[in-house]
C-alpha cells in the first residue's frame, strides 16, 4: 500500500494531504503569513491523526506552480528538505492541473479551462481534457496571457467547458459573449486532496518521479521572459 504526502502553498491557501491505506486525511488554511510554519504544523497533524511516522511515507507530491513566488519556494523548500531527508521520490504536479483536477471531482466535467491571476493584468491558463482514470491531457496549454487573449481562445472552442480558478472572477468579460457553454465549477485554488489522483497516477506508472531534493518549480512567467516573450500558441492544440 502506498503512503503519499501532498503539499501546496502556491497561491493564498494552504493545504496539506496524506493518503495512507485508501485513506485521505485532510488539513487546509487560509492563513497568508508564517505559512512554512503552517504547512509544517499541518503534516504533523494528518501523520498523527494516520497514526503514522514520516518515515512510513513513500513519496511526496507538491504544487510547483505557477502562482505565487513566494509560495511556490516555500512549498519546494519544504518538499526539497523532506524528501531529501527521507529519501524518498518526489512528484511535481502543476496548480492548473491540480485545480482541474478538483473541478472534475466535484462537477464531473470532463473539459475544463482554469485561469488564475498572474498580477500585471494577466492570467495563468490552461485547457485540460480528461481521457481516462486519473490522465489528463493539456501540459502543454499552459500558458501566461492576456484576458484579451483568452478570450479569443474560448471563441475557438466548441461544446461545453467547466471554468476554474479566481481569474473568471477577477475578470467577468471571459465569460461574456462567448459561443459556448461555460459552466462554473466554484473551485478557486488548489487543494492538496487533488494532487493525491493524480500522483497516485504518476507513482503507479513511474511518471514525472524526481529524485530526491530535485523538484524543479513551474513559474510560466520566467519561462515566456526566457523565451523573449514569444506568445504562446498551445493553446490551440489538439491533445
Amino acid at each position: 500500500m502506498t503512503n503519499i504526502i501532498a503539499i501546496d502553498a502556491t497561491l493564498e491557501s494552504s493545504s496539506v494531504t496524506l493518503y495512507c491505506n485508501s485513506k485521505y486525511y485532510m488539513e487546509y488554511n487560509n492563513i497568508c503569513n508564517n505559512k512554512v510554519d503552517v504547512i509544517l504544523s499541518m503534516i504533523k497533524k494528518v501523520l498523527i491523526r494516520a497514526n503514522i511516522n514520516l518515515k512510513d511515507i513513500h513519496t511526496l507530491a507538491y504544487c510547483n506552480g505557477p502562482g505565487n513566488f513566494t509560495g511556490i519556494r516555500i512549498t519546494i523548500g519544504i518538499a526539497h528538505g523532506l524528501t531529501f531527508g527521507l529519501n524518498i521520490p518526489m512528484i511535481g504536479i502543476s496548480s492548473l492541473l491540480t485545480i482541474a483536477q478538483g473541478a472534475y471531482e466535484i462537477s464531473g466535467i470532463k473539459q475544463i479551462l482554469v485561469a488564475i491571476d498572474a498580477k500585471m493584468g494577466e492570467l495563468y491558463c490552461a485547457k485540460y481534457i480528461y481521457t481516462s482514470k486519473n490522465q489528463w491531457n493539456g501540459k502543454k496549454t499552459e500558458s501566461l496571457l492576456h484576458p484579451s487573449e483568452l478570450i479569443k481562445i474560448i471563441n475557438n472552442l466548441y461544446g461545453n467547458w467547466g471554468i476554474a480558478g479566481n481569474g473568471w472572477f477577477l475578470y467577468p468579460s471571459l465569460i461574456q459573449q462567448t459561443n459556448i457553454t461555460l459552466l462554473h465549477t466554484n473551485v478557486i485554488t488548489p487543494n492538496a486532496k487533488d494532487m493525491i489522483p493524480i500522483a497516485l497516477y504518476n507513482w503507479n506508472n513511474g511518471k514525472k518521479i524526481t529524485s530526491p531534493g530535485k523538484g524543479m518549480p513551474n513559474y510560466i512567467r520566467n519561462n515566456v521572459i526566457q523565451k523573449n516573450k514569444r506568445k504562446n500558441k498551445n493553446f490551440l492544440l489538439k491533445e
